[in-house]
């Protein structure tokens, strides 16, 4: 088979000039470990995992925007002054959950810890899936009357309680006593929506709240299937409408989403109306991709040439003996795309490598200043798609090359002439 002769000529040919091989598979492998990184980082973002495996089905508001003339402008979460306005009113969504990123200093005989919490309502346990090791969530009833309850991962449970489950016992989390009702598996730090140690109920903190319209609070709607993001869109934004038509006549309330994950993703933490939605932030991604080829590309096209100039004279004489311009071209690209197939497996597998030994350092969030578990997930995605950059490289960077070598005269090209 023909493929099999191309593969072992073009082995051959790596192992008779080490130098060209090892450049050329270390540009390619360099450049898909840069790109397998950037998008492990991305697909742990927004890929639905465990306890977010309903992510592809839910929505968030996280951001609002506040303006008062054309020179005051406030940027925060969610205020408790607008969830009224933006839960009860949606039909369209399945659940709905209110919930606060919030630090617990929990007080321990060797002095105090402090650990991510979440303070949730009871909605967040039907939209999220936890492994309770033992226990279960707070109740809407607890809920209502404010129990000073409290659900921790296994970090917590160990640090407190040592190899016995804390279901039952008391911790005191600054200066007040809570009940631990449940103990959950730790969970990776790429859970943005679900991350903490600890879980306790938002109402103990709601009511010491300004009812204003800006805070620290984020949404999240659970929809029956992706057909209804657009009605939740639609009934947030006609929840934003109502409210601006009660405010002062140079005031003016934005609410950024409800987003999906991919959109909450691309919006980031700067100002939440500058976002054009996914398909710019897509063409965004798609020019970096470009760029991030062409120097690779470039650097290849020129290793080709040498490599391939060094072999004029086998090619003439190939040539010489029947080949066509078609049978050079497609030899010298399938050596290049086995020349590519080698860097990019070692990219992959150095990316790898890198997503587990340096995974806080890709994964953890620079706020976090207690114990982050990463929990790195790889998707088949992402492999195949840097399967296909890598096929695209090989042409890119071999088609000059090999059509410029394609075109020489034998007779020249055995005299020692370019052409």
């Amino acid at each position: 088979m023909k493929w099999i002769t191309y593969t072992k000529l073009a082995l051959k040919t790596l192992w008779s000039n080490k130098f060209f091989a090892f450049m050329s598979v270390v540009g390619v492998a360099v450049t898909i470990l840069l790109l397998m990184l950037a998008s492990i980082q991305w697909d742990n973002a927004i890929s639905p995992k465990a306890p977010e495996v309903n992510l592809d089905r839910t929505l968030i508001v996280k951001r609002v925007k506040l303006e008062r003339g054309n020179d005051n402008t406030w940027m925060s979460g969610v205020g408790r002054g607008l969830i009224g306005f933006i839960t009860d009113s949606i039909k369209s969504a399945q659940t709905v959950s209110v919930f606060m990123s919030s630090e617990l200093n929990i007080t321990m005989d060797q002095g105090t810890s402090q650990h991510s919490a979440l303070m949730v309502d009871p909605n967040f346990w039907q939209i999220h899936q936890f492994e309770f090791i033992d226990g279960r969530p707070f109740t809407q009833p607890e809920y209502d009357a404010k129990a000073q309850v409290v659900v921790i991962n296994q970090n917590v449970n160990r640090i407190l309680f040592g190899e016995e489950s804390g279901v039952g016992k008391t911790m005191v989390i600054r200066g007040q006593v809570y009940t631990v009702i449940g103990v959950v598996a730790d969970i990776s730090i790429t859970c943005h929506n679900a991350y903490a140690e600890a879980w306790a109920p938002l109402s103990l903190v709601m009511q010491r709240m300004n009812a204003d319209y800006l805070g620290s609070l984020s949404v999240l709607y659970l929809a029956k299937s992706k057909a209804d993001f657009s009605a939740i869109k639609s009934e947030v934004k006609e929840a934003e409408r109502k409210i601006n038509t009660t405010l002062e006549k140079d005031m003016r309330l934005f609410i950024a989403g409800p987003d999906t994950s991919l959109e909450a993703y691309f919006r980031g933490y700067g100002d939440p109306e500058e976002f054009n939605g996914a398909v710019d932030a897509w063409i965004d991604i798609i020019i970096r991709l470009l760029i991030l080829m062409i120097i690779p590309t470039i650097n290849l096209i020129a290793l080709n040439l040498t490599r391939i100039d060094e072999r004029k004279e086998e090619i003439a004489v190939r040539k010489s003996f029947g080949a066509s311009r078609w049978v050079i071209v497609r030899q010298l690209l399938y050596e290049n795309i086995v020349v590519c197939f080698i860097g990019g497996v070692i990219g992959l597998l150095v990316s790898i490598w890198c997503a587990y030994a340096f995974s806080e350092l890709l994964f953890e969030p620079s706020w976090n200043q207690s114990f982050g578990h990463v929990d790195v997930h790889f998707s088949p995605y992402v492999f195949i798609g840097s399967l296909v950059f890598v096929f695209i490289l090989g042409i890119l960077s071999g088609i000059v090359p090999a059509y410029k070598t394609a075109k020489l005269s034998p007779a020249l090209a055995l005299k020692g002439g370019e052409q």
